[in-house]
């Protein structure tokens, strides 16, 4: 075919694409003779085509190729390869990027297809480094093979377009500041936000091998800049693009999960990642019941509790045999490839976990021996498998890491041993006898000094609080826990545990109800707000009044402390016996002085 004929063609094919979209319009014309560029298509904000609608005005550059075996090769794999010369990808470049169109036309010019690549700045600048390291020496016309892309319709070129006019905005000329500024693999932890620019019709599969090929650009808020910079292509690769979705997950009876992870596997698949362990891969062909083919993929990575729940969802599923997604059936399963009883020994765990309150979420995938030892000889207190002991109660300490959970053994009868978290028991009550021999429930922690504080597991605030709150609160009892809110204070000032704190603030609160008048009781109170913040004029005013009501030596330095006379407070610690200076410095106001 004629070589004019050919550009003819080309130009036309592409003219009448354009043509057929409201939103566009062109400016190229036939035998252009400018070095790089072939003219411009305009894209508009509507359909009526007027300078002030003008939303991107697009350079291109259009080649024709006379090749039915190029055709053929282009329809089948989507793309083709075209060389462009060295000294016209440097004028892209430096011009701010161009749209580049190969259009393939059979042997008798009736069947035509349009290729095109979004030659950005950033995306030159990768391709003119590849040419540069490529060859030794480089001339202005040695050729760079450049991948052109298959367009099928009218809206995917404006798409196209579309997306190279926002980048052609955003980056500028290749001799800018913000390609030279562009975002390498070291700048990512000054990174506070990244942003990408995404049609709702393209799938998460085109959506990440667009960010791969540069076709769409990553762009990252840098911290100490304030401005948005892209991303060099090869750094683009790392990246792959997950999608939060809201879909309810789960049998016929119970939803299992409502947020879900989904990731692009290729293009016929997709993962949906439930939790840590366990993945439905969902295949878009459908059976003969028109039920999506879906396989599961399960592993022990999250916590125990997770793994557990995620293996009841399975036992669910494997009676069933039917999976429901947004409460319709997505579909039916004949055998599932876990074994559960491989899984029964997790079980087990969670079970012990669940029993003494042990809220143990470190993943599985992250256990180390000292992990596994304290599991299963958690496991083996829950089965009763340590109880070699004749006394009538034994104190076991089971360490976790650098803490430990204390455990009790009660041998209630010869055989009839009974077990316990002693700090959050489910099965004993502890209580202590007054004179008239009435008994009062009281925590078995109430001896626990600071440093057993400071070394005990972390239970969760809600269970340690409603441990508190289920205990007597008397006149009888005051004294004890008073003592206890003095040691869990003293524990907070050492590791800044919000839960002791919070711990203390409820046994403050519970013991100025018995007595509210009770002058210790509200020096905690005040002390308490005191490491939250400054106290009101209300509040000051009120010890003011007990400091002239007062001969109470250690009372008198409290106050002064949290009035913030210090040089006073220092002067009557001064004056205190040995003694008395041993028990004020054991209180944690002490700390605030």
């Amino acid at each position: 075919m004629n070589s004019l004929k050919i550009e003819k063609g080309a130009i036309l094919a592409l003219k009448d694409m354009i043509y057929l979209h409201n939103n566009m319009d062109d400016l190229i014309n036939n035998n252009d003779k400018e070095p790089s560029w072939d003219g411009f298509i305009y894209l508009y904000t509507n359909e009526d085509l007027k300078v002030e609608n003008i939303k991107y005005r697009i350079p291109v550059q259009v080649k024709g190729k006379n090749n039915e075996e190029l055709l053929e090769k282009g329809l089948t794999k989507g793309k083709v390869y075209y060389p462009v010369e060295y000294k016209h990808l440097k004028k892209y470049f430096e011009d701010g990027g161009i749209v580049y169109f190969v259009i393939v036309i059979s042997d008798d010019g009736e069947k035509k297809a349009i290729f095109y690549n979004a030659l950005t700045t950033i995306k030159l600048k990768r391709i003119l480094k590849e040419l540069v390291n490529k060859r030794k020496v480089l001339k202005e016309d040695s050729t760079k093979n450049i991948t052109l892309q298959l367009i099928k319709d009218k809206n995917e070129l404006f798409q196209v377009l579309d997306r190279f006019g926002y980048n052609k905005e955003q980056q500028g000329s290749g001799n800018g500041e913000i390609i030279k500024r562009a975002i390498t693999i070291k700048d990512i932890d000054k990174l506070k936000n990244i942003r990408l620019r995404i049609y709702s019709n393209e799938s998460l599969f085109d959506i990440n091998n667009k960010i791969s090929t540069g076709e769409i650009c990553l762009y990252g808020e840098i911290s100490d800049l304030n401005i948005w910079l892209p991303f060099e292509l090869k750094e683009q690769k790392n990246f792959n693009l997950k999608r939060n979705i809201s879909q309810n997950i789960g049998c016929s009876k119970k939803i299992y999960y409502t947020k879900t992870i989904v990731e692009a596997l290729n293009k016929n698949e997709i993962t949906v990642n439930l939790s840590e362990n366990l993945k439905l891969i969902i295949n878009n062909e459908k059976d003969s019941k028109d039920y999506l083919k879906i396989d599961l993929n399960f592993n022990t990575a999250g916590s125990i509790k997770s793994i557990c729940y995620d293996l009841e969802f399975i036992e669910r599923l494997s009676e069933e045999k039917q999976l429901y997604i947004n409460n319709k059936l997505a579909c039916e399963l004949k055998d599932i490839d876990i074994s559960i009883d491989e899984m029964e020994v997790f079980k087990t765990f969670n079970k012990a976990l669940s029993s003494f309150n042990i809220n143990y979420n470190k993943k599985v995938l992250d256990f180390k021996e000292e992990d596994w030892k304290f599991i299963n000889t958690l496991a083996d207190i829950y089965l009763g498998n340590i109880n070699d002991f004749k006394e009538e109660y034994k104190v076991y300490n089971l360490p976790i890491g650098e803490k430990i959970i204390q455990f009790l053994f009660f041998n209630k009868e010869k055989g009839n041993i009974i077990v316990d978290n002693t700090t959050l028991p489910k099965n004993i009550e502890f209580t202590i006898d007054d004179e008239e021999h009435n008994e009062h429930k009281i925590p078995f922690f109430i001896y626990y000094k600071r440093e057993d504080w400071n070394k005990l597991y972390d239970f969760e605030e809600e269970l340690l609080l409603n441990e508190i709150e289920k205990n007597d609160f008397d006149n009888f009892t005051q004294d004890m826990f008073y003592n206890l809110f003095i040691e869990l204070l003293a524990s907070y000032d050492i590791n800044k545990n919000e839960k002791y704190y919070n711990m203390a603030n409820l046994i403050c609160n519970k013991l100025l109800e018995v007595n509210p008048n009770n002058k210790y009781g509200i020096i905690n109170k005040f002390q308490l707000l005191k490491r939250k913040g400054d106290l009101t004029e209300e509040q000051l005013k009120e010890l003011d009044n007990m400091l002239n009501n007062n001969s109470d030596k250690m009372l008198i330095c409290a106050i002064n402390i949290l009035l913030e006379n210090k040089y006073q407070a220092k002067k009557v610690f001064k004056d205190l016996t040995e003694e008395e200076k041993n028990v004020f410095e054991n209180f944690p106001i002490y700390n605030l002085l």
